[in-house]
């Protein structure tokens, strides 16, 4: 039977491994993997044998611009991944992604997200699956992406799979538009800019 470790013990080997240049995501980035890594949970156990750090309980780790909020977490330390069950929400940089589940390996900076939804600038979009497949690029399965905030929207347009590169573009084969239930229109491809517009308003003086 294993010891259960202290939450004392898991916070020193966390900064220990900072220390040391670990980093919980991409190492080829740009960003500063001796960057302070933050985790905060309702219990911390750390099993020295297996190199595996156990969170559970509104569990909170952040690094530069990632954060990932879960009901528990497991890292393998030696492995280099992660796996987050119940309640996830992940964010990078602004582009979120919710989910039951996330697997994550920060050496690839690549993971699995299942029965998820997500957010791109004003576009929704909701998956059975959504796979992150680099830094900046996440493929999804059996999607629908709307622009409308209405529960259910009252359009999307609906893919068997779909890439987007994150804050740029959007590519969806074999899409349907679908008006509240009824599909109106086929393309076999669809893009969309994700780039968020700016709304410039010219006022002119006038006299009536």
């Amino acid at each position: 039977m294993k010891k259960r470790g202290s939450p004392i013990l898991a916070v020193f080997f966390i900064i220990f491994y900072i220390v040391e240049g670990f980093s919980f995501f991409d190492k080829s980035a740009d960003t500063d993997t001796t960057s302070p890594i933050n985790i905060e949970a309702d219990h911390l156990e750390f099993h020295k044998e297996d190199n595996i750090l156990f969170a559970v309980g509104n569990v909170r780790l952040s690094q530069e611009g990632v954060h990932l909020k879960t009901d528990s977490i497991i890292i393998y330390m030696d492995e280099d991944r992660l796996e987050a069950e119940g309640n996830v929400h992940f964010d990078q940089d602004g582009s979120v992604m919710y989910g039951e589940s996330f697997q994550y390996s920060w050496n690839t900076s690549t993971g699995t997200m299942h029965g998820g939804s997500g957010q791109e600038g004003y576009w929704f979009y909701s998956a059975g699956r959504m796979d992150k497949i680099s830094e900046d690029r996440v493929k999804v399965y059996r999607a629908k992406f709307t622009s409308c905030d209405s529960n259910p929207p009252h359009y999307y347009v609906y893919g068997r799979s779909a890439t987007m590169k994150l804050k740029k573009w959007l590519v969806i084969k074999n899409a349907f538009l679908v008006v509240d239930t009824t599909p109106v229109f086929y393309t076999p491809f669809f893009f969309k800019s994700l780039k968020e517009k700016k709304i410039s308003i010219r006022i002119r003086p006038a006299y009536s």
